[in-house]
């Protein structure tokens, strides 16, 4: 799906605008893999829960959230004036 929209943007001149899309959808997919990563240290097969790792996941995902909306918004208003 990457090499898709990075052949597309570039044959249709929007270069600068895809790669802008794929940054923002990289560096938030680093916080939401690793909440799910806690999420899933925090309840394991054996039913035992490991409320620390839950705690973890949970401060991940305000900052995975907090990332998200504000490079929506930061990056995505820049691109409406500018591009």
């Amino acid at each position: 799906m990457f090499f898709f929209w990075k052949v597309y943007f570039y044959f249709s001149s929007f270069h600068k605008i895809g790669l802008l899309v794929l940054f923002v959808h990289d560096i938030t997919d680093i916080w939401l893999e690793l909440t799910k990563v806690l999420h899933y240290l925090g309840s394991r097969e054996n039913g035992r829960e490991y409320p620390l790792w839950e705690t973890a996941a949970s401060g991940c995902f305000i900052v995975f959230t907090f990332c998200w909306y504000e490079e929506k918004k930061v990056y995505y208003f820049y691109e409406e004036i500018f591009f």
